[in-house]
């Protein structure tokens, strides 16, 4: 399995209905790439807000939202797992 995905954190989640269930010690991963007898290999764009553009809180504006951990997640049963991860902000 070989992929090249881009995650937009900017855009809203789907409803938790639209989510699988996650047990109780497991968070909602972001993506999942996951190979029965084959390798994995992932190239991942993650582009998330911009926090850092001055404004909010410390000019009196709203306060800045928290930044969204993303959960990765790369699995290969009898293969190799290669996954390159790469963070760029919106400006």
């Amino acid at each position: 399995m070989k992929r090249k995905i881009l995650l937009d954190l900017s855009l809203p989640r789907p409803p938790a209905s639209a989510l699988p269930v996650p047990s109780q010690d497991e968070d909602i991963r972001h993506l999942t790439l996951d190979s029965h007898n084959g390798s994995v290999s992932g190239e991942v764009w993650v582009l998330r807000p911009n926090s850092e553009d001055g404004s909010g809180a410390a000019q009196g504006g709203p306060k800045k939202p928290a930044r969204e951990r993303v959960h990765l997640h790369f699995h290969s049963h009898n293969g190799s797992v290669k996954a390159q991860v790469v963070r760029r902000n919106l400006s």
